[in-house]
């Protein structure tokens, strides 16, 4: 299950994930925008980061560092590979910012 699974049927906590997705999704295209250089309206949920958004190893990096201290989550090591699209990265940053 990934964070886009979940859904609520009270029309507050629905409205405000949907909101907190929307902020983290601005959040990642502007941290990608400034990392790439590619426009924040390239950056979508299923955009991979390497074959759409043209990011490298090093960028990936980057990327990831940038996260790691805009939302407070770590994010391991062997677990950055793993993150092939913008949407996994989002998602493991909500679930683990939910868990911490």
């Amino acid at each position: 299950m990934t964070a886009s699974d979940i859904t609520d049927s009270r029309p507050g906590i629905a409205a405000g994930a949907a909101a907190a997705k929307a902020a983290n999704l601005e959040l990642m295209a502007s941290l990608i925008a400034e990392i790439t250089g590619l426009p924040k309206d390239a950056v979508v949920p299923e955009a991979d980061l390497v074959d759409d958004l043209y990011i490298d190893s090093v960028a990936k990096i980057e990327l990831m560092v940038a996260c790691e201290t805009r939302f407070g989550v770590q994010i391991p090591d062997e677990v950055v590979n793993e993150l092939r699209d913008v949407e996994a990265v989002l998602d493991y940053l909500a679930e683990h910012k939910a868990a911490s």
